[in-house]
C-alpha cells in the first residue's frame, strides 16, 4: 500500500520502532532500482522521525527532481545542507538542480562549494565548466573541464565538453581530438558524434561530418540538434533540397528552435530566395528577440535587398548582443563604404583581420600609424585578391612621401607588372625572404592610415605600365583587325571553397552569350579577356559577333596590360582586369550586380577610384538583359563619336 504523503499514524509509530539506518538503507535500495514510489514513502517516515535528516531531505530532494518537480527539488536539499553543510554532494546535486532552471550563478557558487569539500569530484569539475560554457566564460569553463579529464582520463562527457569549449573557440583542429576521444570511449555518444560533425564541418570535411551527422542521428533519431547541424552540412554539399528536409524535421521536433529557422533562412539566401530568407529570419527573431546570429545573417539580406538603414541597425544590435561579434563589425564596415563613409567605414574596416576565416598575415612588426617614416623601414604587403592589389598599389609613392625604406610585397603573378610601380625601394614576392624592417601595414589598410575621405581618393592614373616590347608585340597581333577593338570579360573566378566569395562570384559573373546584343553594333571588334574555366565559352562566341581569342597568348598580367593597351575600351563584370584597365587609364565599362561592391559606391555611374570608369547597375538582381541593352545603347554613341 503507497503511503500518503504525511503516513498514516500506524506508519509513523512503526518508523519510529525500526532503526533509521535501516530504513534509510531500504529507501535508498528502492530508490537505485527506480521504485520512486516506495522510496519516497520511506524518506517521509524517516523525516516524520528525524524531521531534519540530512540524508532523507537531500534524497528526496533528488526524487522530487527526477519526477520533474524541480522547485521542491531545490527547497529540500537547501533544507538538506542547512542541516550539514559539509556534504559535497548536495552541493553538487543542488547545482545541478539550480542549472535546470537557468540559474547559471547559483549553480556554479554550489558546483565550487561542493569542490571546496572535495576537490577530486570529476563530476563537479565537468558539470561547472558545463555552466561556465553556457556563460561563455571558456577560460573557466576550460579549466574545469581540463581538471575533470585529470581526474579521471576516461570521462567520455569531459572530453566532449572540453571539445565544446574549443569549437567555441574555433579552435576546430584540437576541438576534433577531444571528439574523437569521447567516441573512443564511447563509441555511441550521439552528442560527441554531432559535435564532431560540427568541428570537421567548419574544416570543410563535408563528407566526414555528414558521416558522423548521420551517425548521431541514427542513434538518437529525434535529435533536433543533429538534425540542423547535418542540415548544415547539407548546404555547403549544395544539397539544398536535403537541407530544408532536415530543418524542418529539426522545427517539428522543436518548432520554437530560433537557430533553425535562421539556418533554414540561409538556405534560402544561397538560392537567392531573400524574401523567404528574411522570413525565415524574422521567425527567429521573434522566438530569440536578442539571437545576434539572427541580427546578423537578417542584415544580410537586408542590405542584399538595398534596405541599407535596416541593414545597419541589424549590424549594430548583432553587435551590441555579441560584443566579439567580429563579422557583424565587418559586414558594418563594407555597409559604411559602400554608402561614401569613408572617415567610419575605413576605421571599421580593420575588424576584417578578426572575423571568422579570415585571411591572416605573418609580420609582427608593429602597424604603421601613419606618422614619419624619416630613418626608418616599412613593409607594405598585398592581401586578398589580384583586384586589390591594383586598386591599392596606388597609395605606395604616398607612404614613400613620409619618408624612410619602402619594402613592399606582392603576389608573384603581379611582380613584373609592379616592378614599375611608384614608391617603394625594393619589391619582393611572396614567399620570399624579408629584410629587417621597423613597422608593417596592408595595403588595405593604407585608406585608414592616410585618412582618405571621398573626395581625397587618390586617383591619379596611370600607376601602372606594361612593358613597351610586350606592348609593341600585342599591337602586331591586333593591326589586322578593323574598328574600335573592345575587350570582354564576362566572368570572375568562382572560389568554390569559399561560401560566401562563391555566392558572390555567382552573382556578379555572366556568360559570353548574354553580350550577344553587342554583335549587332557596327564597326567594332571585340577581343576577350577571359581566362579560367569560363575562357572556354569563347569558342563559341554569340552569332555574328566580330570576336576574337588571343587569352592562350597571355602569360601574366604583363601581357593581359600590353593586351588592354592595345585596345579602345574594356568592358566586363567586376574581376581584377577591370581594376588594371582602370589603372591603366583605359577606358573602362564596369558592370556591376545589384548588390554591389562596396567600392562602387552608391547610385553613381563614375567611381572616384578610376577617372576613366562608367558603371553599368543591375536595376533589380540577375536582371543583366537591361544592363547589357544600357550598354549597347552607350556603344552605338560611341562608337559614332570622335
Amino acid at each position: 500500500m503507497k503511503p500518503n504523503k504525511h503516513g498514516s499514524a500506524k506508519t509513523l509509530a512503526n518508523g519510529a520502532a525500526r532503526d533509521v539506518p535501516k530504513l534509510l538503507a531500504e529507501a535508498i535500495q528502492h530508490h537505485q532500482s527506480g521504485r520512486l514510489v516506495e522510496a519516497d514513502g520511506l524518506y517521509r517516515q524517516i523525516l516524520a522521525v528525524a524531521p531534519r535528516h540530512p540524508d532523507a531531505l537531500h534524497l528526496l530532494g533528488l526524487i522530487a527532481y527526477q519526477t520533474g518537480d524541480r522547485q521542491t527539488a531545490i527547497n529540500l536539499i537547501e533544507d538538506a545542507i542547512k542541516s550539514k553543510a559539509d556534504a559535497p554532494l548536495f552541493h553538487y546535486h543542488l547545482g545541478t538542480v539550480l542549472a535546470e532552471q537557468g540559474l547559471l550563478d547559483q549553480a556554479v557558487a554550489c558546483y565550487r562549494r561542493a569542490l571546496a569539500l572535495n576537490p577530486s569530484h570529476a563530476e563537479a569539475h565537468n558539470n561547472a565548466g558545463y555552466v561556465l560554457l553556457k556563460q561563455d566564460k571558456l577560460d573557466e569553463a576550460l579549466l574545469h573541464f581540463e581538471r575533470a579529464v585529470a581526474l579521471n582520463p576516461n570521462y567520455a562527457a569531459a572530453h566532449n565538453n572540453k571539445g565544446l569549449v574549443l569549437k567555441d573557440k574555433d579552435k576546430f583542429d584540437e576541438a576534433e581530438k577531444y571528439f574523437r576521444r569521447a567516441l573512443e570511449l564511447e563509441p555511441d555518444y550521439a552528442e560527441a558524434h554531432n559535435n564532431l560533425a560540427f568541428v570537421l564541418r567548419n574544416l570543410g570535411r563535408l563528407d566526414e561530418a555528414s558521416s558522423h551527422g548521420e551517425r548521431a542521428i541514427a542513434l538518437k533519431p529525434n535529435y533536433p540538434e543533429a538534425l540542423s547541424n547535418l542540415g548544415n552540412v547539407r548546404r555547403d554539399q549544395k544539397r539544398f533540397d536535403e537541407a530544408i528536409a532536415l530543418f524542418e524535421r529539426a522545427l517539428a521536433l522543436k518548432p520554437a528552435f530560433a537557430e533553425v529557422h535562421s539556418n533554414l533562412g540561409n538556405v534560402f539566401k544561397d538560392q537567392d530566395q531573400m524574401d523567404a530568407a528574411a522570413d525565415c529570419y524574422e521567425k527567429a527573431l521573434v522566438l530569440k528577440p536578442n539571437y545576434a546570429e539572427g541580427h546578423f545573417n537578417l542584415g544580410i539580406v537586408r542590405q542584399d535587398q538595398g534596405k541599407y538603414d535596416e541593414a545597419l541597425t541589424h549590424y549594430k544590435r548583432a553587435q551590441e548582443l555579441k560584443p566579439n561579434f567580429n563579422d557583424a563589425y565587418w559586414n558594418e564596415s563594407l555597409l559604411l563604404l559602400l554608402k561614401g563613409d569613408f572617415e567610419n567605414g575605413w576605421r571599421q574596416y580593420e575588424w576584417r583581420w578578426r572575423k571568422k576565416n579570415a585571411d591572416s598575415h605573418c609580420f609582427t612588426a608593429p602597424l604603421w600609424d601613419g606618422g614619419d617614416l624619416s630613418g626608418k623601414t616599412i613593409l607594405l604587403h598585398c592581401e586578398q585578391g589580384f583586384g586589390d592589389s591594383l586598386q591599392f598599389v596606388r597609395y605606395v609613392p604616398m607612404v614613400k612621401e613620409r619618408g624612410g625604406k619602402v619594402l613592399l610585397i606582392c603576389q608573384p603573378a603581379l611582380f613584373t607588372l609592379f616592378k614599375d610601380v611608384a614608391g617603394f625601394d625594393q619589391l619582393i614576392p611572396e614567399g620570399h625572404a624579408v629584410p629587417p624592417h621597423d613597422c608593417q601595414a596592408p595595403l588595405l589598410s593604407l585608406p585608414w592610415l592616410l585618412k582618405t575621405t571621398l573626395t581625397t581618393v587618390p586617383n591619379k592614373i596611370p600607376y601602372v605600365a606594361a612593358p613597351s616590347d610586350k606592348i609593341a608585340l600585342w599591337a602586331e597581333r591586333l593591326r589586322p583587325y578593323a574598328g574600335r577593338k573592345i575587350g570582354l570579360l564576362w566572368a570572375g573566378s568562382p572560389r568554390n571553397n569559399y561560401p560566401e566569395a562563391h555566392a558572390i562570384d555567382k552573382r556578379r559573373s555572366m556568360r559570353l552569350e548574354q553580350f550577344a546584343p553587342l554583335a549587332t553594333v557596327p564597326g567594332v571588334h571585340f577581343f576577350s579577356l577571359q581566362k579560367g574555366g569560363p575562357a572556354t565559352q569563347a569558342k563559341t562566341p554569340p552569332p555574328g559577333m566580330a570576336f576574337t581569342d588571343f587569352m592562350d597568348h597571355v602569360e601574366d598580367f604583363t601581357d593581359t596590360a600590353a593586351l588592354i593597351a592595345n585596345l579602345d575600351l574594356v568592358i566586363g563584370v567586376d574581376t581584377a582586369v577591370i581594376h588594371l584597365a582602370g589603372a591603366l587609364a583605359k577606358p573602362v565599362w564596369a558592370l556591376s550586380r545589384y548588390d554591389g561592391c562596396w567600392r562602387w559606391l552608391l547610385n553613381r555611374g563614375d567611381s572616384p577610384w578610376y577617372p576613366t570608369m562608367s558603371l553599368f547597375r543591375q536595376p533589380k538582381p540577375w536582371d543583366w538583359e537591361s544592363v547589357i541593352e544600357k550598354v549597347r545603347e552607350a556603344l552605338v554613341v560611341w562608337v559614332a563619336g570622335p
